[in-house]
């Protein structure tokens, strides 16, 4: 299984900001904490786009698996590449993971997730401090199965 975590709720709607989470989010880390312990019984990694709000969030999950959380820059939000290249790395990263038999914790932003609802053939949005389950081997796809907030 792969566990695509959207960053949780940040201090400020400057996207450009390298910021951390704010209170609403902490809150957020808190709950995905207590979904993944009700529902998934291990994690072999755990990876994060650099942004400090996605490492803030994939390492408050990771800590419950005493994991530590790999930078990967291809979970990076597109950030000046244009659409294409963006497109292209998101694809080639969802290439390699559709191989990959292991349960994997990957945070990321919210216009990497579009990318990959589209490449799954899914609709909808994921919510900020909420999850995309996709398992490979069945095809299998799972849209924010927190509740509502």
């Amino acid at each position: 299984m792969i566990y695509f975590l959207r960053h949780a709720h940040r201090n400020t709607a400057d996207a450009g900001a390298d910021n951390g989470l704010s209170e609403k989010g902490w809150d957020q880390c808190a709950e995905l904490v207590r979904y993944f312990r009700k529902h998934v019984d291990r994690i072999d990694e755990a990876r994060s786009s650099p942004k400090l709000r996605c490492m803030q969030t994939t390492e408050f999950v990771a800590e419950a698996y005493q994991l530590k959380v790999r930078e990967d820059f291809g979970l990076k939000e597109s950030e000046g590449s244009s659409d294409r290249e963006f497109r292209d790395r998101v694809v080639k990263m969802l290439d390699k993971l559709q191989a990959d038999r292991r349960n994997l914790l990957l945070g990321t932003h919210g216009d990497v997730l579009d990318v990959i609802l589209r490449w799954g053939g899914q609709t909808g949005e994921i919510k900020k401090g909420n999850l995309l389950i996709w398992e490979p081997a069945r095809n299998f796809w799972e849209l924010n199965p927190l509740r509502a907030r």
